[in-house]
């Protein structure tokens, strides 16, 4: 049975071939070898979660990615959002990619720098969802040769905005998915609206700390309890060449 270790008071769990060990207030995760390695951390229903890494400096042919799950109330696992960092077939960049069937119709990206908004670009979600090998778009690319990136956090919040009517009935739902990466890095913006690889880029380079991706979607009346839940379960992937140490994690409200 796979090792269970308590962090920060949440359980944490090796995914495939690696390993985790406590050490110094810290989770070490080692061994990766394949994208399919990684942590699986259990949230136990919360609205946002965050997962902080002390800076990994990320190295040529390493990939890193999220996908954070809620359960509903029967029970079953949903996947509300995922983001993926990997690099192109000759290296000169790396994409950030969302899973683009999880998102809304619109797609709000926001690059900060010490927490001041150096960037942003919505962008139209027209996926074709009939083509199943093409559900990945690019967000955004990161200039590795410009500088190396270092990635210090993954962070999801799930909100809903309810209207209602002068009798106090429901009449429309807001889902609002908001995740949140810690990328120290240059990037190059897409020039296209949606791109799923190799996309146009934009010439100027901006110097990022913080990308933040949200979007939302919008139900005709009240959400069955049955078929709602909140964030129950964080997965990390990477194939990291080096132990990559967690220093948190935690509850969000804000991002």
């Amino acid at each position: 049975m796979e090792e269970v270790i308590s962090f920060k008071g949440f359980k944490n769990y090796p995914k495939g071939n690696a390993n985790i060990a406590l050490s110094n207030n810290s989770l070490v995760l080692s061994d990766m070898s394949t994208t399919r390695d990684g942590l699986v951390v259990e949230t136990n229903g919360v609205p946002s979660f965050e997962i902080t890494f002390r800076p990994h400096t990320v190295k040529s042919g390493e990939v890193f990615g999220s996908t954070f799950n809620i359960m509903d109330g029967l029970k079953r696992i949903k996947t509300i959002g995922q983001w993926a960092l990997t690099e192109n077939a000759d290296g000169e960049y790396a994409y950030l990619v969302v899973n683009s069937r999880l998102e809304g119709g619109n797609i709000q990206v926001i690059g900060k720098k010490n927490g001041e908004i150096v960037y942003t670009k919505n962008i139209t979600n027209t996926q074709n969802v009939n083509e199943p090998y093409n559900n990945f778009i690019v967000i955004l690319a990161v200039a590795v040769i410009a500088v190396t990136y270092v990635v210090v956090k993954s962070t999801c919040k799930k909100e809903k905005h309810v209207k209602k009517d002068k009798d106090g009935n429901t009449t429309e739902v807001e889902e609002k998915i908001t995740k949140s990466i810690g990328l120290n890095c240059k990037i190059a913006p897409i020039v296209e609206s949606v791109a799923t690889i190799n996309p146009t880029l934009e010439n100027t380079l901006i110097e990022i700390d913080e990308v933040i991706i949200s979007s939302s979607r919008t139900y005709p009346g009240e959400i069955p309890s049955e078929l709602d839940g909140e964030i129950a379960e964080v997965i990390f992937n990477t194939n990291a060449f080096e132990n990559m140490i967690i220093t948190d994690e935690k509850i969000l409200e804000k991002i």
